[in-house]
């Protein structure tokens, strides 16, 4: 297992049309993401993502994006990691591939398509109920449910420290 500091937790969500609960869930996510010492990655920069980034950033967290090359917007200078990638499908394995976790805050078909893949990959899946989009209509055994962001985080945290007590 990787060690703590460099262990990837994904925000999946809306990247428009956001909700303010949401928007709010999302910087709460990437708050407590940073916290418990981990990494938050992202695969877009508005909404959900720009509020999860936001969220890691006001606790010092290290932030990483995954994002395909056509991306216009300009990536926050506080970033700690970025990668460009071919296109949509790329940024979706990547995603897959180098996170450990995930938490699902809302999302649509391209937050269907990460989580599908993660599933494939054995990542942690953490579901925020209530939230909308996907986050409320998966249906896997693979995916934890609770509507509060910290229970989520804290049942990585668990199973982190559970894997490998040497890390934590």
């Amino acid at each position: 297992m990787e060690n703590r500091d460099s262990l990837r937790i994904c925000v999946l969500g809306y990247g428009v049309n956001v909700s303010e609960k949401n928007k709010e869930l999302a910087k709460e996510a990437g708050k407590y993401i940073a916290e418990a010492g981990f990494v938050t990655v992202v695969g877009n920069l508005q909404g959900t993502f720009f509020e999860a980034l936001n969220g890691a950033n006001s606790n010092n967290g290290k932030t990483s994006l995954i994002l395909s090359k056509d991306i216009t917007s300009e990536p926050p200078v506080y970033c700690t990691d970025i990668l460009f990638v071919d296109n949509e499908q790329a940024k979706h394995l990547q995603l897959a591939k180098t996170c450990w976790a995930t938490i699902i805050i809302g999302g649509g078909e391209g937050s269907r398509d990460v989580v599908n893949l993660m599933i494939d990959q054995g990542c942690k899946i953490v579901a925020i109920s209530g939230s909308g989009g996907i986050a409320d209509s998966l249906l896997s055994d693979k995916i934890y449910r609770t509507s509060s962001v910290s229970d989520g985080v804290n049942w990585i945290k668990e199973i982190c420290y559970a894997v490998d007590k040497n890390n934590f």
